[in-house]
């Protein structure tokens, strides 16, 4: 493996051994606080004036929720090196998630080898077992695991193999309450689950977010900081201002927002994956909130907006150019963007002023400590 060679200026704040060759990390040299004013001077560039608000993470290290190990030749399970899609790091230590997770992406690195378990080869476009992806509740401590591999498996057979797995977790006191097999029969090199097999335990987890319970599946999207995710749904919800009127809420998922937005007024979820929609039908009960539509549907779709506010929370591709014409059609008064891709939502917000919005509020969070990505919400008002 390379071995990390400082770079000038660097302060040694360093706690990961593997930072500077894995990709995972880009900001751990430097002390916190200049971690943030770093991307608040980034906003500043990009936007042309500070945010009005800052947020740091409560949580440096171990905040993160979801951490998707890769697989690669020797066996190797970890993350990929900086720059280089087709090279892995075997991460022996890492300090996103937690403690446990570290200890099952060992864990999980011997018992792939004691199976003689072929790993994935992104060049060379073979292998079997592809992914480990480990999702948690922080705050209800239940965990997720799917192992994730390019070929299937007799149905005896993968059982049989995984439960070998799950037995080493328990061995080391590692509590899972669910252990998925999930099958990625492509070469596009992604997590993602296209057919699921419950080995072991519930079938969701559970994560509980302003007094909200969120159910949460092997594909779900949900915010991968949960500690900093209870003050973006808070700013988020407090910029729209929900008064008992109608409320759209694009790209919805599993009803991050949607919950508590629906505490004040009737919400239009829209989201074009169906498992998301069915797992906010489900979010919705389990809290209570009956005054909502649920729309299986891409936003570009939708004809109009029938209604003066309107949050959305689109990927890090940002707006779909139809889904820009929406809004700059219907015209709703309020709306409160929330983007992991600050360059794509200041794009977007471009082409949205041309329709008469302007930019009255920007609020940064720092949702992803140690790392260069930004998580910001922007009020648009007509």
């Amino acid at each position: 493996m390379n071995v990390f060679k400082p770079f000038r200026g660097m302060s040694f704040l360093v706690k990961c051994r593997h930072y500077g060759v894995c990709g995972g990390c880009q900001l751990q040299h430097l002390p916190y606080r200049e971690q943030v004013e770093l991307k608040v001077s980034r906003l500043e560039k990009l936007f042309g004036f500070e945010p009005h608000e800052v947020y740091e993470s409560p949580r440096r290290f171990y905040y993160r929720n979801r951490m998707d190990y890769v697989v690669g030749p020797g066996h190797v399970v970890g993350l990929k090196e900086r720059g280089k899609w087709w090279r892995y790091v075997d991460l022996e230590e890492c300090l996103l998630m937690s403690r446990e997770a570290d200890l099952a992406k060992n864990v999980f690195r011997e018992f792939i080898k004691a199976e003689g378990l072929e790993p994935w080869d992104a060049k060379a476009q073979r292998g079997f077992v592809r992914y480990l992806v480990i999702r948690e509740g922080k705050f209800t401590g239940e965990r997720m695991c799917t192992v994730v591999t390019f070929k299937p498996m007799e149905e005896g057979d993968y059982r049989a193999l995984f439960s070998k797995f799950l037995e080493l977790l328990e061995e080391k006191g590692i509590e899972v309450t669910s252990l998925y097999w999930g099958l990625n029969p492509y070469v596009t090199d992604v997590s993602y689950s296209f057919e699921t097999r419950l080995i072991h335990g519930a079938p969701l987890i559970r994560e509980r977010l302003l007094g909200n319970t969120y159910l949460i599946g092997v594909n779900s999207f949900f915010q991968s900081n949960p500690y900093t995710a209870e003050l973006l749904v808070k700013k988020a919800v407090e910029l729209l201002e929900p008064d008992g009127g109608k409320v759209y809420d694009l790209y919805c998922g599993v009803g991050t927002f949607s919950v508590e937005i629906g505490k004040h007024s009737k919400v239009v979820c829209v989201d074009s994956e169906s498992e998301a929609i069915e797992l906010l039908r489900e979010n919705m009960r389990l809290n209570d909130v009956e005054g909502y539509e649920a729309l299986n549907v891409k936003v570009e779709r939708l004809r109009k907006l029938d209604t003066d506010k309107v949050l959305l929370d689109p990927p890090r591709s940002g707006l779909h150019p139809k889904a820009v014409r929406l809004l700059a059609r219907s015209k709703p008064k309020t709306v409160v963007y929330v983007s992991c891709n600050p360059k794509t939502q200041k794009r977007d917000i471009t082409m949205l002023s041309r329709a008469g919005y302007k930019l009255e509020h920007l609020i940064f969070i720092d949702q992803f400590p140690q790392t260069e990505h930004m998580e910001t919400i922007a009020l648009l008002r007509q």
